[in-house]
């Protein structure tokens, strides 16, 4: 039977069989508890040093006094005169000792004396009375680094001088264990390893003896002459699981956040999940670490759980709360009239099952319709879905204009949606460069009653538009927009369009291939707003977005311009004076110039009108919009702001180059380039001069305005126009400023300056003042800032052709019904001075 027994414990023992008295070599030891922490404890007794000696660790006694260890000796730990600490650990002890004892031996032929260049194998070896050890004795642990040797002493235990102890083949002196019953007595020079407990008998170790260990005796004393006592490596408590980071609520089919173990002791030596609790079957997760990722877990569609197992001295336990952490896959169901489970969260799984109408922002985990629900969600709101959508057939599911969806994870939808887009104030024959938000849309399904021939695309090679071919198939492209004239049944007044779109809706990255340094028609491809400034960023652009706002006025550029210091209108015929801002609406299209080869779009770019709000205080950004027009129809806007990262210089992202597209225009100079928008640095002072371009392809009248200005603007500081061309300084806050010129370039002419100064208004009427020009059958005249009395017109002859009265203007227009000839146009002022020009038709 004793053979029996030691096959048995050797190769198939797993746990500790207290029938058999059997511990396996590759199980636990047992816990020291409170006295793990001592090199040196006694329960009864004195402990005393001679000499010079080192303990790295704990001393302490539950009864007697401990003296000897001034300095110099060295005590790296703690000294415990009778404590509740002492107490507790002289009960840990006792509990450690007696399971020691008790295990059955698997070995009880060995002579009572060990050594002499000796090499043994793991076991429980037990000597009926006193044992020791000589010369040289080798433990050798078989290449298992859980192996574990037992040395039960009848008697007293003593080593010889010079004695050593050599660990082997993956033993460690934390696995190894001296058990006497009596005293322990080792000489000088003595090399031991293991922990070392006597009972009922005092211990010693002798001069310059070395101890890889602890040691304990459970009553006598403990005496240590020039000793090191190293407890590096003997760790004698169990694993502790330590604790997981707390629970969590996820979307089905998607990842948790990392799972984090702390405070625990010992070796992860795996992780485990299970959809029960009490983790009957659990998968093994081959993890070691004490972070399991998110992405290692991987998406998940159920409730799991999840834990850590920690071994220390071959003993595993699990983590401690409770005992795992349990990810919840939580879900509502709305049936038409109530929600099963609580309203929607960003944690909770949604199932629309009956009609339903947002009639406010919400998110989802996921978000399912069937049942043949009808799902909408009103303008101006947004939901946001973490995860998968599901469009059952039967159910559908509608954006009304300016609600947005928004998907956080790159998911394809199962099913279709409609996507309704109105436009701004158009007319008949205006255009819009739309952009779908959903895959395959026909373009001629879209706009069914648009002429055929007045749809297109943007050429990039060409750098222009050109007619859509095969339009009965042609559908949009993914990012790609299309030019689009109004339906030939619109209304020649601005009117508002509906359009709408239906296909599965576009989510995740959107890539498009285009050749470095052009210009490239690009769209918004998300049901969804994107942000401009995210936009820009992530394509390092370093020249402007141009959106279309056109109608069908020669004169006026065709594109508004927006960079990250803000938007300019561009046109009067745009009726409600639509400035491009931070968020590209839902079908938007524009125009970039690339700087790579590819132009991407992603969900992290994706956002609301509802939930972007504009960075507009005086820190951060302060601008003013000028705004130029003309009697003939022309309209221009040009931007200043003062913002963080802007200079003097050209700043990529931040100054708008003018698009060149029109042959009049109010712009900044920078470089001598003409800029739509132009950012400047901070901190802002009144002594700054803005120099400005100025440039008109026929002779005109024009009134340069403010149309408005935030940030230090809106909090009393002044702006003002120069005209060094007239000497006129105008304050823009309270006066627009008009004045007349003749074709040509002008960019010295005007200045933006912000001293407080009063305007200096001329009052002599010189020829310099006048400006005479045709506009259609009429001639117009304008004196600048001179108020007119009267106006005659003379031949040659001096025969009086015209004559207006009671003008009390700088600007008035006469007719010019006459033949092809010179005259001569008499103009009195209010103060009486007269000028006279010639003109001709």
């Amino acid at each position: 039977m004793k053979n029996f027994y030691w096959l048995f414990c050797k190769s198939n023992c797993t746990l500790l069989f207290l029938s058999f008295g059997c511990i396996s070599f590759a199980q636990c030891i047992p816990d020291f508890g409170a006295a793990s922490h001592y090199a040196l404890f006694t329960i009864n007794g004195a402990i005393g040093n001679t000499g010079i000696s080192s303990i790295n660790d704990d001393i302490g006694t539950n009864v007697g006094a401990i003296t000897g260890f001034e300095m110099p000796t060295v005590v790296m730990g703690s000294v415990h005169l009778p404590d509740a600490n002492t107490d507790q650990a002289s009960t840990d002890l006792l509990s450690a000792y007696t399971k020691l004892f008790n295990t059955i031996a698997t070995n009880i032929s060995h002579a009572p004396a060990f050594g002499s260049g000796e090499t043994i194998h793991p076991g429980i070896y037990a000597i009926g009375g006193a044992g020791s050890v000589a010369g040289n004795l080798i433990l050798d642990g078989d290449g298992n680094p859980n192996a574990i040797f037992i040395f039960k002493i009848g008697g007293a235990f003593t080593t010889a001088a010079a004695t050593s102890i050599s660990l082997v083949n993956g033993v460690k002196p934390s696995n190894v264990f001296w058990i006497a019953n009596g005293a322990i007595a080792m000489a000088a020079g003595t090399t031991m390893k293991g922990t070392l407990i006597a009972n009922n008998g005092a211990v010693s170790m002798g001069d310059q003896g070395y101890l890889n260990g602890r040691l304990y005796s459970t009553t006598g004393a403990i005496a240590v002459y020039g000793t090191t006592v190293d407890v590096e490596g003997i760790q004698l408590g169990i694993a502790n699981g330590g604790s997981l980071s707390s629970n969590q609520a996820i979307c089905s089919e998607t990842s948790p956040v990392d799972l984090v173990l702390s405070g625990y002791s010992g070796t992860i030596t795996k992780w485990e999940k299970s959809n029960a609790s009490n983790f009957a079957a659990p998968i093994v997760i081959n993890n070691t670490l004490d972070i399991l990722l998110g992405s290692t877990i991987g998406h998940l569609n159920s409730t799991t759980y999840f834990r850590a197992v920690i071994q220390k001295n071959g003993c595993e336990t699990t983590t401690s709360n409770s005992p795992s952490v349990v990810i919840i896959i939580d879900s509502t169901t709305w049936d038409g009239s109530s929600w099963s489970n609580g309203l929607p969260s960003s944690s909770k799984s949604v199932v629309l099952s009956g009609n339903f109408t947002s009639t406010a922002d919400f998110s989802t985990c996921t978000l399912t319709i069937d049942n043949d629900a009808n799902v909408t969600v009103i303008s101006g709101k947004t939901v946001t879905i973490n995860g998968s959508l599901v469009i059952n057939n039967g159910s559908t599911f509608t954006l009304n204009n300016d609600a947005n969806m928004l998907q956080l994870e790159g998911f394809d939808t199962v099913g279709k949606v409609t996507v309704k887009r109105d436009t701004s104030l158009l007319k008949r024959l205006d255009y819009v460069l739309w952009s779908s938000p959903v895959q395959n849309q026909l373009m001629q399904l879209f706009s069914p009653f648009t002429v055929s021939n007045r749809f297109y695309y943007y050429n990039t090679e060409l750098n222009l538009f050109e007619q859509v071919p095969s339009l009965s198939t042609a559908t949009f492209n993914i990012g790609l927009p299309n030019l689009i004239r109004m339906p030939n049944n619109h209304p020649s007044a601005g009117t508002v369009w509906n359009g709408s779109f239906y296909g599965q809706p576009n989510n995740g990255n959107v890539d498009l291939e285009v050749v470095d340094n052009t210009y490239n028609a690009v769209g918004n491809p998300y049901p969804s707003g994107i942000n401009a400034n995210a936009f820009i960023l992530a394509n390092n652009l370093t020249e402007p977005l141009y959106y279309w706002r056109k109608t069908n006025n020669a004169d006026n550029s065709s594109y508004a311009v927006y960079t990250t210091a803000g938007g300019t209108a561009n046109n009067d015929g745009d009726l409600q004076h639509l400035t491009p801002g931070v968020i590209i609406p839902i079908g938007e299209g524009f125009i970039v110039k690339s700087t790579s080869q590819n132009i991407r779009f992603d969900n992290s770019m994706r956002a609301s009108a509802v939930n972007v709000a504009f960075l507009r205080t005086v820190d951060e950004k302060s601008s003013l919009w000028l705004d130029m027009t003309s009697v003939s129809g022309f309209f221009g806007e040009l931007l200043i702001a003062y913002m963080p990262n802007a200079t003097l210089g050209i700043d990529n992202a931040i100054d708008g180059r003018f698009f060149n597209d029109s042959q009049t225009a109010l712009t900044s100079m920078i470089a001598g380039e003409e800029f739509s928008i132009q950012g400047r640095p901070l901190p802002f002072t009144s002594n700054d001069i803005v120099p400005l371009g100025f440039k008109t392809g026929t002779a005109n009248t024009y009134t340069i305005s403010l149309h408005h200005f935030d940030g230090l603007f809106a909090l009393g500081q002044a702006i003002f126009l120069r005209d060094n061309t007239t000497g006129v300084i105008s304050n823009l806050k309270t006066d627009s400023y008009t004045f007349s010129t003749t074709a040509g370039v002008f960019n010295n002419r005007f200045e933006l300056i912000y001293q407080n100064t009063l305007s200096i208004v001329p009052s002599t009427l010189t020829s310099d003042d006048v400006l005479i020009y045709g506009k259609d059958s009429q001639l117009v005249v304008s004196t600048g800032k001179i108020l007119m009395s009267n106006i005659k017109v003379f031949d040659l002859l001096g025969k009086l052709l015209l004559e207006k009265r009671d003008i009390n203007d700088t600007v008035t227009m006469i007719d010019s019904n006459f033949s092809n000839q010179v005259i001569l146009v008499k103009i009195t002022s209010e103060s009486n001075e007269t000028v006279t020009k010639k003109y001709s038709k």
